[in-house]
């Protein structure tokens, strides 16, 4: 089913639209529990929504979001809106989406912009941009200070408690890390 629905977003403010309630003409099918588990077997319709600017008769989409599944039980399961704003959006290059908000994974409470609580392959490198164009007070720094302050570093051993480990995935509990003063968390050595 395909529904259209016309809203005007003056420039000047945040605008939010609910529209009515959901109601299937259906149920999804498979929805019997299979020894107190879910059905690996379960039908489920999802929510599409598409945000269109409309220029000369041409269909332009700006950001488009998808639900988690929906499985319907009963007549009506209910309504299907929520509070929360989803930023998800179309890159401005090919093949990229931006978010503007923290993202968390295999976790529901990210602290920063970008939280993964797990291993992480990278395919590439990590960069960190550095440039000289963005940066001023540049000057040199006594290499033989800085050396000193690397050498009153501690390096230790240490090894993860079991549940901080289990919950991060953390197969390799023994590390080799530094401590000093200045750091008080454990920085790895690979």
């Amino acid at each position: 089913m395909y529904l259209r629905h016309r809203v005007d977003l003056p420039g000047d403010q945040i605008t939010k639209v609910t529209l009515g309630r959901l109601h299937f003409s259906e149920t999804t099918a498979n929805n019997m529990r299979k020894k107190g588990k879910p059905n690996p077997d379960q039908r489920y319709f999802m929510l599409v929504v598409g945000l269109y600017a409309v220029s000369q008769d041409q269909f332009y989409l700006l950001s488009a979001n998808v639900s988690e599944k929906i499985i319907v039980r009963a007549s009506n399961p209910g309504q299907f809106e929520t509070d929360s704003d989803v930023l998800w959006q179309r890159g401005q290059v090919p093949e990229a989406i931006a978010y503007h908000g923290r993202v968390g994974i295999n976790t529901d409470a990210p602290d920063e912009a970008l939280v993964v609580c797990g291993n992480a392959k990278v395919m590439g490198r990590v960069m960190h941009p550095s440039d000289s164009r963005a940066k001023q007070n540049i000057r040199e720094v006594d290499t033989n200070e800085q050396l000193r302050r690397i050498t009153q570093m501690r390096l230790v051993e240490y090894d993860y408690k079991p549940e901080f480990a289990s919950v991060m995935g953390i197969k390799d509990t023994h590390e080799t890390g530094i401590k000093s003063a200045l750091f008080p968390f454990f920085i790895n050595i690979f």
